[in-house]
């Protein structure tokens, strides 16, 4: 009890006052625009030291320019792939893999994660299995993590009844959507061998989920770099990295906007030929890339009736040999 306690209490502590200063502006009919640079960074902190439910809304929201202002989305950008982990609780992963089976002297894993998201968290590690080594992803769920969804559902439930009415349907609907699918790994290992068997002539790789528990899911390794993050890195071997970072912002603020500015036109009108060659091909390979996920949730979606309902650009990889990688 004392944990959700001090959970709510952390909580109304330092987004009280934050909420109350937007209602109080917003009530007196002045712009709250220039509070946005000012609580962004406060927000993202909460976040990252209550996780939970904050993770999973900040996820949700980032990736939704006409819910979201763009300062806050990119102070919440680091909670698709780079939120702090927990130590691996090694007895509660052996109970899981004694009900499976399996020994320890036929797994290995990392004790550091490579990656941690709001319900669980994932480690590399090695299973020996028919006489050969198989590099694995395991993933854990964090312990008591739903009764902490629960309860955090309720105080940000009160939030909203008093400031943000109006997402008070995206609530009940993500509430919905979080408890009665997300708590259980045995259904997403069947989903993720589906997605697997249905993917398989678009040219995509999708993880094999190998066993599992409610808790516990071990998957093939798929080894990649998150495809933003090649797309940043290979935009700044052609423009450097303070140009690319003020280019792909300006450009990603001009589209969620709607309004073009030419900023980013006048930024390319600068390079050179041999910068703006480059800068052609590269935009030649990654509209291939995204022709292809317009390809994959399409066919998801209308062919066969199951989709990631989350596919933020975390969850897509580009592969060692340049293929996408489709993940969580």
């Amino acid at each position: 009890t004392s944990v959700p306690i001090r959970r709510a209490f952390v909580y109304w502590r330092r987004a009280s006052p934050i909420c109350a200063h937007y209602l109080w502006l917003d009530k007196r009919g002045r712009s709250v625009g220039h509070l946005h640079d000012h609580y962004a960074p406060r927000v993202q902190r909460l976040v990252l030291e209550l996780q939970g439910l904050y993770t999973k809304l900040a996820q949700v929201l980032s990736a939704r320019p006409d819910v979201l202002p763009l300062v806050y989305q990119r102070q919440l950008a680091c909670v698709h792939d780079q939120m702090p982990s927990v130590p691996l609780d090694t007895e509660a992963v052996q109970r899981e893999l004694h009900s499976l089976d399996i020994g320890m002297n036929e797994i290995t894993i990392e004790s550091t994660a490579v990656a941690s998201a709001s319900i669980g968290q994932v480690h590399r590690g090695t299973l020996y299995q028919d006489d050969r080594n198989v590099t694995i992803a395991v993933k854990m769920m964090h312990a008591d993590i739903q009764e902490r969804f629960r309860y955090d559902f309720q105080v940000f439930g009160w939030l909203c009844r008093l400031v943000l009415p109006e997402w008070k349907g995206m609530l009940h609907e993500l509430r919905r959507q979080i408890l009665e699918n997300e708590f259980n790994y045995t259904r997403e290992a069947e989903h993720l061998n589906r997605v697997r068997q249905n993917m398989q002539e678009l040219n995509v790789v999708v993880p094999r989920a190998v066993v599992w528990t409610d808790r516990l899911l071990v998957m093939e390794w798929i080894d990649g770099k998150p495809l933003d993050q090649c797309l940043r890195q290979d935009f700044a071997q052609i423009l450097g990295a303070d140009l690319a970072d003020t280019f792909l912002e300006t450009r990603k603020q001009e589209l969620t906007s709607g309004q073009e500015t030419l900023l980013s036109q006048q930024m390319l009108d600068n390079l050179g030929r041999i910068q703006k060659l480059q800068l052609w091909n590269l935009l030649r390979k990654y509209r291939r890339y995204a022709h292809q996920l317009v390809q994959v949730h399409g066919h998801q979606i209308f062919v066969d009736g199951l989709f990631n309902g989350d596919p933020h650009y975390g969850n897509v990889l580009l592969t060692s040999d340049n293929k996408l990688g489709l993940i969580d």
